[in-house]
């Protein structure tokens, strides 16, 4: 009887195993503070992304500083054009300001769409050197 026991309980210290993995707290975006030496809160640091600002966003916004079109920067990301004008009205619903003008022939973007740009060009090349450096680490 004893040894059924055992059985029962080795069947069980997994499942609680997974439980309290399950059940650690997790950072979520409502997480992200900057804090000082004192562990006061200074300021919140994400603001652009409790607005709803992605990958996609900066993406766009780096393909724009490269083309200075829609379509070629739509193309770049491998989307149509009218997704990509959507998510350019979207950073500028996001941020509050216009980060682009349109000209005859195509589009320029603005001091503060310069900024983001710029900013975002970091971005994707900070998680595209990433992603290669873990394929490199995992390939040995």
């Amino acid at each position: 009887m004893r040894h059924g026991m055992n059985t029962a309980l080795s069947q069980v210290e997994p499942r609680l195993a997974v439980r309290e993995q399950l059940q650690r707290p997790r950072i979520s975006v409502k997480d992200c503070f900057v804090i000082d030496h004192n562990r006061n809160v200074i300021q919140e640091t994400d603001n652009f992304l409790r607005r709803g600002l992605k990958l996609s966003h900066l993406r766009l916004l780096a393909a724009l500083s490269d083309t200075g079109q829609l379509s070629l920067a739509a193309a770049r990301m491998g989307v149509a054009q009218p997704a990509a004008s959507r998510l350019l009205a979207e950073v500028e619903r996001i941020t509050g300001q216009p980060v682009h003008t349109r000209t005859g022939r195509g589009l320029t973007l603005t001091p503060m769409g310069q900024a983001l740009a710029h900013r975002a060009t970091r971005v994707v090349t900070e998680l595209r050197d990433a992603e290669r450096e873990v394929a490199e680490i995992a390939g040995g």
